[in-house]
C-alpha cells in the first residue's frame, strides 16, 4: 500500500521535495534497480494529466529517498485545484525472481495548487 503525503504547490514558484517510501512496518524501501514515474492529475479518473513530476531516487537507494523537483515554469502553468498525484517504481531489469518491469505505487495523496499572486 502507498504511502499518504499531500503536497501544496505554489504557482511560479519552485519547489524541491524528498519524500521517504516505507513499508508497512514503517522500513525504508531499498529502491536498487528500480526507476520512478509519477504525474498530477484533476482526479484519479482524469485521463491527461496536468504535470509530469519526473521523480527521480535518491542515489543512496536503500534510503527510500525519492526527489521530486519543479521549477517555476512547470509550477506556473499549474491551474489553482485540489488535484492527486502519485508516484510507482519500476524495475528497469531483472532484479532476482522480479520480473523487468514490476511496478507499485509507494506514495500518492493531494497536491494543493495555490494562486500566484506576485508576478513578473
Amino acid at each position: 500500500m502507498a504511502n499518504v503525503y499531500d503536497i501544496s504547490i505554489d504557482q511560479g514558484s519552485s519547489l524541491n521535495l524528498t519524500l521517504t517510501a516505507t513499508d508497512s512496518a514503517g522500513s525504508y524501501l531499498n529502491l536498487s534497480g528500480y526507476a520512478a514515474r509519477g504525474k498530477i492529475k484533476y482526479g484519479y479518473g482524469s485521463t491527461g494529466y496536468l504535470l509530469n513530476i519526473n521523480p527521480t531516487i535518491d542515489s543512496s537507494y536503500i534510503s527510500g529517498l525519492i526527489n521530486i523537483s519543479l521549477t517555476s515554469s512547470d509550477t506556473s502553468t499549474l491551474p489553482v485545484t485540489k488535484a492527486v498525484y502519485d508516484i510507482e517504481v519500476y524495475t528497469t531489469g531483472s532484479i532476482g525472481a522480479i520480473a523487468s518491469g514490476y511496478t507499485f505505487k509507494v506514495l500518492k495523496g493531494y497536491a494543493d495548487v495555490s494562486p500566484e499572486v506576485t508576478t513578473s
